[in-house]
């Protein structure tokens, strides 16, 4: 038997995420039915002493708003992976749910193997997050069935039996990892640079040496690892990716494994939820905008009814979200604060922070304009229906003043209030012109 020691070893979370449609609060319970539980308080102790309170009371469903319910339900069974015409043994530890305000499911397997070979890695996780193919039977039975149940429980009567479901946002689940190597693993920093940028992009295992086509150019590969990777001490490496973020380690003596799963409970998960509610947010507004013309009844009826916009409605939305779910600083030490920033840079949380800005801003802008010509056509109502009462005191003098009898004064009057009518429309044209 080959010694442990001489073997990578990875944690691998693989993470999806869903609506819920249903009741979250009844859904939950009946979850404590179907093998799940809550997840320990003494877990959330664990983090108060690095992480700023109110982001840890957010992430364990302690905040005012609500926050972030968490379950578990623990396997701990061997999961057999065939894929490449390999098959490959690996250990699915655990799942989890984690249930966000706005109704954002998202979850969480967690799959632990060991290999003397990093690429045996990326080929299993290459297979294993298509989740719109049809994977292993026992990852089926350990992982995609239990997390259909759950689905079928928070979507409520909405439910479907289609797999891909579990993922609304892409095609495949993202992946965060942690990949301990060998003390003796020796590479060079270009060396470690490719094999890092191979494990985050699950790429063939590559030699930096062979000349190969298909092989990744050196100006990418430094760009890349120049804006995403995070490396704080010597003994490790991260790469934050759109839909991977990987840890890269050398020698078992550090607690790499326990550590880090802190860091994907606490920041990964929650960079996720501002992802795909940010993403979500956006296309609500986008779609709101080019529906939101207003006709002059539309109009009226939410003046009566004292009823805000549907853009004014997801405005008061978002800044709830932006009072509890937001975290500028999460952390009172550097790395955590280092890897928070790298993550939210590989999923583009911050693009998407911008965009829905610009958004906010355009509707702003769009409310403003409507409200100012609002303003204005009521100006114009007071104003035309103040000539026509001087026009009706003008016809009522003019008729007075020629007792009845005489009834050119009359039709003078009547010419010079239409004259002043006219006048006042031609000189309101023109300034708006």
């Amino acid at each position: 038997m080959q010694n442990r020691s001489q073997k990578h070893q990875l944690t691998a979370f693989l993470c999806g995420q869903f609506t819920a449609l249903g009741d979250p609060e009844r859904a939950q319970l009946r979850l404590l039915d179907h093998g799940w539980d809550w997840e320990p308080d003494a877990v959330r102790e664990l983090y108060r002493d690095q992480y700023v309170p109110d982001f840890v009371d957010y992430c364990f469903g302690d905040d005012s708003s609500g926050g972030c319910a968490a379950l578990y339900r623990p396997v701990d069974e061997p999961l057999a992976v065939t894929c490449d015409g390999m098959t490959h043994q690996a250990r699915l530890k655990e799942l989890k749910l984690y249930i966000f305000p706005h109704r954002i499911v998202l979850f969480s397997i967690e799959i632990g193997c060991e290999s003397p070979h990093l690429g045996d890695f990326t080929s299993m996780m290459r297979h294993l997050r298509r989740i719109h193919d049809e994977a292993d039977d026992d990852f089926n039975r350990l992982a995609i069935d239990p997390l259909m149940e759950a689905y079928r429980l928070l979507e409520g009567k909405n439910y479907s039996p289609d797999r891909s479901k579990l993922i609304e946002h892409g095609n495949k689940m993202r992946l965060f990892q942690i990949i301990v190597s060998p003390e003796r693993l020796q590479l060079t920093e270009q060396q470690r640079d490719l094999t890092l940028y191979q494990l985050g992009s699950l790429a063939p295992e590559v030699s930096p040496r062979e000349d190969d086509l298909d092989n990744v150019s050196d100006a990418y590969l430094e760009r890349m690892v120049g804006n995403n990777r995070v490396s704080v001490f010597k003994r490790w490496t991260a790469l934050a990716l759109n839909d991977t973020f990987t840890l890269h380690a050398n020698g078992e003596k550090n607690n790499y494994m326990t550590e880090w799963r802190g860091f994907f409970r606490l920041l990964y998960i929650h960079s996720l939820f501002q992802k795909y509610y940010l993403s979500g947010l956006n296309e609500r507004y986008h779609s709101t905008i080019v529906e939101s013309e207003e006709n002059w009844w539309k109009t009226v009826k939410r003046i009566c009814r004292r009823r805000v916009t549907p853009i004014e409605a997801l405005t008061q939305e978002f800044q709830i979200y932006n009072s509890h779910g937001c975290f500028n600083r999460v952390s009172y030490n550097f790395m955590p604060l280092e890897v928070d920033r790298a993550i939210d840079r590989g999923l583009e949380v911050n693009d998407e922070q911008l965009q829905l800005n610009e958004m906010l801003q355009s509707s702003h802008n769009y409310i403003q304009e409507r409200n100012n010509s609002q303003t204005k056509a009521l100006l114009v109502a007071i104003s035309i229906l103040t000539v026509f009462s001087a026009i009706c005191d003008v016809c009522d003098l003019a008729f007075n003043a020629s007792y009845g009898d005489d009834k050119i004064f009359y039709i003078k009057g009547i010419t010079l209030s239409v004259a002043v009518v006219l006048v006042f429309f031609f000189i309101l044209i023109r300034k708006r012109h």
